[in-house]
């Protein structure tokens, strides 16, 4: 709901919906790390991954020389080739953001759910 928030619009928010101050505890470096679960595809239009992915990079950025914090992305393996969004039917989609992940110079890493 915030309008310094990404601009999606899909799924629940940590603040608004999970009371989760996600962006403050990267802030004031209250965690080491942070693993956003972007579990949508390249191409969904209300929460493009790539969109998600430059989102979190830029907050972990924000505060990095003040209090760093490690951003590993949460990625949804357990969606490939069974979620209603057809773009995971795509044998590409998952490797791609993994690709996206390398190419990307703050994320240093991904979780995978349920692998």
């Amino acid at each position: 709901m915030d309008p310094t928030g990404s601009s999606t619009r899909a799924g629940v928010t940590n603040y608004d919906d999970l009371y989760a101050d996600t962006r403050q505890w990267i802030k004031d470096g209250s965690i080491d790390y942070i693993t956003p679960q972007i579990y949508w595809s390249k191409t969904l239009s209300v929460a493009k991954y790539s969109t998600l992915l430059d989102w979190w990079s830029n907050e972990v950025d924000t505060y990095a020389d003040n209090h760093p914090v490690n951003l590993y992305i949460g990625l949804a393996d357990y969606k490939v080739g069974v979620d209603a969004d057809k773009a995971w039917k795509n044998k590409m989609e998952l490797p791609n953001q993994v690709i996206a992940n390398r190419a990307n110079q703050i994320a240093t890493g991904q979780m995978h759910f349920s692998l």
